[in-house]
């Protein structure tokens, strides 16, 4: 039984503010009231809204009984109860001020904006809200009102649905999750990231392509329980898929026959496809079947991938797929290396913006593919778009081929060990670039301290420069060399500087944020504090040993002349005992 209300706290509810608007709201009498024969109170409804945000009958205790937060609209057609007549005392002062208020209220309060703003604006609202994530924001905008509830199911905010794991369990990553979803969410779906549910299976797949026959893109990045039937179950329900993403799933799914029957489905649809760190068996046929069928490919990862055996025929991908855009081959590792001369023109990517071929020997039988200036030339052939190269840990590429080459939109270079690099030859390079350069790695590089020096220098004098990525980790820097990039580069966002063998502890540190950049800032100061002090020290002490010199001078002169004279005195002393 409810403890009975007082006219002290009915006061104060009817009183009280919203702690959102500050505005009064609009309250009834208390729930329970206290019977003067005795018998069980009579319990009546109260009705709370704030008449700043959301309307006073979508918080009618009878609508909100019925609704819930399945995914019925029966409650759409529920009749909504009829509005209980506030009862006001006549006998008491208070029931006439407390009467006058509700009147104001009622009569003379103007709508409030949030109220009457359209459904469109609410959209866009939500949409800046879900930047972060879908879900569980739309989860929790739905209880808010029934307004919002059906707001929140909107077909425009359910096209790309970001669900990774991010550090947070939201929901349980497994597949009744995922069919739950898509059976009452992820109708009008496009786009979906499920990057790194461990626990989802095939079945699971099968479940988000039957019920989102719309899907464009897929991420199924480290689902490491999925096999090949997943990719017939999103060739089969979802014919517009264009982009898919299988980085770091198993060698059953990115294996030959899956792989083929991908290309032979999507064919002209197929831009974008990431195979990155597998167990690529049968390279070759793969990438056969994609220049056969997938003409518009605009995007093909294979790095970090371990294979048998790689042809390197880049005339013939250049041919067959000439709308690429990126290519990644960076740490791939195979068997054998076979690289064919051409065989006929090369007509280059005309398009190619990204191209990583960074290499890194493993030992063992399997050695990573040869990239040299030759190969690199066939693969820059007409490449004017570029703006990204890694070229890092390719030995046999010179810094003297990449001047010969033309690349006006070049702006993230990650370089690796030229052979002509302490001959001038990488100064030369980012003497040349370092205006449009934004990015630039020499991290880990084993050139001479003269060559690093001469390097960032470069960088350094560059007019006008735009850098704002700088990666030096493990390089032979001195103190003054980090200052003097800090103070001539005011774009620079980010800068690494571990394992600097010639750096305070304090600076070899990455510094990649506001507040951590704000932190180097400091150091800078603080080191050229120091300079000046040791400046004026030395300043001091220079003209303290000299005005000393200078007295010491003097004392000398006064004890040689007086010399003299004592020698002058003898002289004439002896003169007179002779005499």
């Amino acid at each position: 039984m409810r403890r009975p209300v007082t006219r002290s706290r009915s006061k104060a509810l009817e009183e009280s503010r919203c702690n959102l608007c500050c505005r009064e709201i609009v309250a009834m009498k208390p729930l329970t009231e206290s019977n003067a024969n005795g018998k069980k109170p009579k319990s009546r409804l109260r009705n709370v809204a704030c008449t700043s945000l959301i309307p006073r009958d979508i918080f009618d205790a009878g609508i909100m009984k019925k609704w819930n937060s399945d995914d019925s609209d029966s409650d759409s057609e529920s009749r909504q109860p009829p509005r209980k007549k506030m009862k006001v005392s006549k006998s008491s002062k208070g029931g006439k001020k407390q009467k006058d208020k509700e009147g104001k209220n009622k009569q003379g309060s103007e709508p409030s904006v949030f109220v009457d703003l359209p459904d469109e604006i609410w959209l866009k609202i939500f949409k800046f809200l879900l930047a972060s994530g879908q879900y569980p924001t739309m989860h929790r905008l739905q209880l808010v009102c029934r307004r919002w509830y059906f707001l929140s199911r909107h077909c425009s905010l359910w096209r790309s649905v970001d669900l990774s794991c991010a550090g947070t369990r939201w929901i349980p990553y497994r597949d009744s999750s995922l069919e739950w979803l898509s059976k009452h969410r992820l109708h009008p779906l496009q786009k979906i990231n499920l990057h790194g549910w461990h626990c989802l299976t095939s079945e699971g797949v099968e479940h988000l392509a039957k019920h989102c026959p719309k899907l464009r893109t897929v991420e199924l990045a480290f689902c490491s329980n999925i096999t090949r039937d997943a990719i017939f179950h999103l060739t089969t329900h979802c014919k517009d898929l264009s982009r898919l993403k299988l980085a770091n799933t198993t060698s059953d799914v990115v294996c030959v026959y899956p792989m083929v029957h991908l290309a032979e489905s999507t064919g002209l649809k197929l831009r974008s496809l990431d195979l990155s760190g597998n167990l690529l068996r049968g390279f070759n046929t793969v990438m056969n079947a994609l220049c056969e069928n997938c003409p518009n490919l605009q995007e093909l990862d294979v790095g970090r991938c371990r294979g048998d055996l790689i042809h390197m025929d880049v005339e013939t991908w250049q041919h067959s797929l000439p709308n690429l855009r990126l290519f990644s081959l960076s740490y791939s590792i195979f068997q054998t290396v076979q690289v064919p001369p051409p065989t006929r023109a090369s007509p280059g990517w005309p398009k190619l913006h990204t191209l990583l071929l960074a290499m890194s020997s493993s030992g063992g039988t399997k050695v990573p593919p040869r990239i040299d200036d030759a190969l690199l030339t066939r693969f820059l052939s007409n490449s004017s778009s570029l703006q990204r190269l890694d070229v890092r840990g390719c030995q046999e590429v010179s810094a003297t081929n990449l001047l010969a080459l033309t690349l006006p939109s070049i702006k993230s270079l990650e370089l690796g060990v030229f052979s002509d690099a302490e001959d001038g030859g990488l100064e030369k390079l980012l003497d040349k670039y370092g205006p449009q350069l934004q990015e630039v790695n020499l991290s880990w590089t084993t050139y001479s301290q003269p060559a690093i020096r001469a390097a960032v220098r470069a960088l350094v004098r560059a007019p006008s420069s735009r850098m704002r990525l700088l990666f030096l980790a493990r390089t032979p820097l001195t103190t003054a060399d980090v200052v003097e990039v800090v103070q001539s580069l005011p774009l620079l966002g980010r800068i690494e500087l571990k394992d600097c063998p010639h750096l305070p502890p304090d600076w070899c540190k990455l510094f990649n944020s506001d507040c951590k950049m704000k932190r180097l800032h400091k150091l800078v100061r603080s080191y050229l504090r120091k300079e000046r002090e040791r400046e004026t020290a030395e300043e001091a002490r220079e003209g303290v040993e000299e005005e000393g010199g200078g007295r010491e001078g003097e004392q000398n002169g006064v004890e040689e002349e007086g010399e003299r004279n004592g020698v002058e005195e003898d002289g004439d002393g002896g003169g007179g005992d002779d005499s």
